[in-house]
C-alpha cells in the first residue's frame, strides 16, 4: 500500500497549495479533506475549530499517511503545536515558511499579511516574522468577507464584490514592501487584484513556500512510490464536506492535471473513509 500526503483546508483555498505539491512532487498520491460545508473557519470560536481539526486529522490518519500539510493558515495558527504532539506522521503547516520567505531580503522591512479573523487576532505571523527579524513593521488586516466570495464562486460572477471588500487597497496604503497571502483562499483573487498591485510589491503564497520543507521531509521518509506504480498524472483522492460538484469544478481549474477522485463526507453521518490507494 503506498503513502499518501494528506491535507485539508476548510474548502477550496488548500488548493492553492496542493497545486505546487502536483507541480514538484508528481510522483506522490495525495489524499486532500475540503470543509467546505462548515466553512469558513476564521470566523469561529477556538473550541469550534479544535474539534473541526480533531475530526479532520482522525479522518486522514485513517489513511497510510507519509506527511500531513495543515493548509489553512487558521487551523496552523491556533493548533499546528498540538497537531503535531499526537500525529504519527510528521506536520507541516504553512505560517513559519511564508515568515522565513518574509525576511529573506533584509531592504524588505515593511510587511502586511491578509487573513481571516481569526488569524489576524492570534498575531502568529507577526510574532513569527518578528522573531526572525525585529527591524520589520508587520500590519495584519482581517478580511472576513472574502472566503465566503470566494467559497460560494461568488468572486467569479461578481468580482467587483471583491474589490468592494477593499481589504487589498487598506494592505496598500501600509506601503508595503511584501504581502503575505494570510488565507489559503487568497491567492485565486489574484487575477482580480493584479491591475491594482504595484510592480515592486512581492507576493508570497505560502503553499509556495513550504515546498523545500515538503522536499526535505520526503527525502528522510520511507519511500514506497516504485516505477512500477507511477502513473501518467498525480493521483488526488478528495473528500468534501459540502457541495461537491462545485468543489470538483473548482479543482479542474484551480490545478495542474491530476486523476482525480471526489467522495461527499460529513462527520454526523460517521462515514468510514475509502482506505485503498
Amino acid at each position: 500500500m503506498i503513502n499518501a500526503i494528506g491535507l485539508y483546508d476548510s474548502g477550496i483555498g488548500g488548493l492553492t497549495v496542493l497545486a505546487p505539491l502536483i507541480k514538484h512532487f508528481p510522483e506522490e498520491v495525495f489524499i486532500y479533506y475540503a470543509d467546505s460545508g462548515r466553512a469558513p473557519y476564521g470566523n469561529r470560536d477556538e473550541e469550534t475549530l479544535f474539534q473541526f481539526n480533531k475530526e479532520i486529522n482522525e479522518f486522514l490518519f485513517s489513511y497510510p499517511l507519509k506527511l500531513l500539510i495543515v493548509a489553512c493558515n487558521t487551523s496552523d495558527a491556533l493548533f499546528l503545536k498540538r497537531i503535531k504532539k499526537v500525529s504519527p506522521v510528521p506536520v507541516i503547516g504553512l505560517i513559519h515558511s511564508a515568515a522565513r520567505d518574509a525576511v529573506k531580503n533584509p531592504d524588505k522591512t515593511r510587511i502586511v499579511v491578509l487573513g481571516t479573523q481569526r488569524l489576524i487576532e492570534s498575531g502568529v505571523y507577526s510574532k513569527t516574522i518578528l522573531s526572525m527579524n525585529p527591524r520589520v513593521q508587520i500590519s495584519g488586516i482581517a478580511c472576513p468577507k472574502l472566503v465566503p466570495l470566494i467559497e460560494s464562486g461568488e468572486f467569479l460572477s461578481r468580482p467587483e464584490r471583491v474589490l468592494e471588500e477593499d481589504s487589498l487597497f487598506k494592505a496598500l496604503d501600509f506601503q508595503p514592501d511584501i504581502l503575505i497571502y494570510g488565507c489559503s483562499h487568497y491567492p485565486v483573487l489574484y487575477p482580480i487584484w493584479k491591475p491594482f498591485i504595484p510592480s515592486p510589491l512581492q507576493l508570497i503564497n505560502p503553499g509556495m513556500s513550504i515546498i523545500p520543507l515538503v522536499k526535505s521531509a520526503l527525502e528522510k521518509s520511507e519511500r514506497s512510490i516504485g516505477p512500477q506504480d507511477k502513473k501518467e498524472f498525480p493521483q488526488v483522492t478528495f473528500w468534501i464536506s459540502g457541495d461537491v460538484d462545485s468543489f470538483q469544478t473548482r479543482a479542474y481549474e484551480l490545478l495542474p492535471p491530476f486523476e482525480g477522485k471526489f467522495y461527499s463526507h460529513t462527520f454526523e453521518k460517521k462515514q468510514i473513509p475509502v482506505v485503498t490507494l
